[in-house]
């Protein structure tokens, strides 16, 4: 079974350079079927040139032609928090996909290995979902919410439950009809904002209070290494890239490129190269460079704006 699936990417002007290495990476790494589409989902408040976009595209090298852009306005309402509406967007494009699945990822995530639609679910034709513990996590009160929004017993908080990270796979259906209801109790952004919700979380467990969550969705995970602001050092980076053989997917997350030292950005460069993502260690290093800058500087104007 190798079902096709359509890709949705929310990024932010902060993300734009990690963007662009997620699309080079799919270009590199993932086999047929292709993807139905690739949704680019630009949340910026600043938004980007038609040269950038042409940049973009070019990354994307033989998927170019399936990719869409899309302004988050023409899909929800502006929110003060950015955050928030990240999460709204990513149910709400739902109502914009023709597939039976999307893969949610967020800028940060980039293949690393080969992969196709087929390592998205399971033999038996289920999605995998990761599922995680909240009981000491620092979301857990907002997992917390969900739950009691619900009407679910709080003690679902004892028991794994779906994790917040990306890459995630919707049942594209199964997105819409929750979409559809949150919209049916007012509108679905301020239901969502003054609940305080939080997406993966709501999706998972709407699936289970609607007794379907088991027959939608395993329990595997997509396998996807992470690097997160406490791996700052360049022993820290080696120490998550030497797994590098057991995944598909690596997550950079930004504050993770603003922290980390010039050794430790050089390791990354070097493994980027060595998994055929640049052409040269100093392409990749120049790209580590302009990442780094970018996430800097819009660090910066928010310090600015909030004055």
């Amino acid at each position: 079974m190798n079902r096709t699936t359509t890709l949705v990417t929310v990024f932010f002007e902060a993300e734009r350079e990690l963007l662009r290495l997620q699309a080079r990476s799919l270009d590199r790494f993932w086999h047929t079927p292709a993807p139905d589409r690739i949704l680019v989902i630009d949340n910026s408040k600043r938004k980007t040139s038609k040269r950038w976009r042409n940049q973009l595209l070019s990354d994307y090298g033989q998927y170019r032609d399936r990719v869409t852009f899309i302004d988050a306005d023409d899909i929800v309402p502006p929110l003060g928090d950015g955050w928030v509406r990240q999460q709204l967007l990513k149910l709400a494009i739902s109502e914009h996909i023709s597939t039976d699945s999307y893969l949610d990822l967020d800028a940060k995530n980039h293949l690393i290995a080969d992969f196709d639609a087929s390592r998205l679910h399971g033999s038996d034709g289920r999605f995998h979902l990761r599922r995680i513990d909240y009981r000491e996590h620092p979301l857990r009160e907002r997992v917390l919410r969900v739950i009691d929004f619900l009407n679910l017993d709080p003690k679902l908080l004892d028991s794994p439950l779906p994790s917040t990270t990306t890459p995630f796979v919707f049942d594209r259906a199964e997105a819409a009809n929750l979409w559809l209801e949150l919209n049916q109790n007012g509108d679905a952004s301020r239901v969502f904002n003054e609940a305080q919700l939080i997406e993966f979380v709501l999706y998972g467990l709407w699936l289970l209070r609607e007794e379907r969550l088991e027959t939608v969705h395993d329990t595997q995970p997509i396998d996807c290494l992470a690097l997160w602001p406490k791996h700052r050092s360049e022993i820290a980076v080696q120490s998550i890239l030497t797994s590098a053989d057991s995944a598909a997917f690596l997550s950079v997350h930004r504050s993770s490129l603003a922290r980390m030292t010039l050794r430790a950005g050089a390791v990354l460069a070097g493994f980027w190269t060595d998994r055929g993502l640049f052409n040269s260690r100093a392409a990749a290093w120049a790209f580590w460079s302009r990442a780094r800058g970018q996430v800097l500087a819009n660090a910066v104007r928010q310090r600015l704006a909030r004055r």
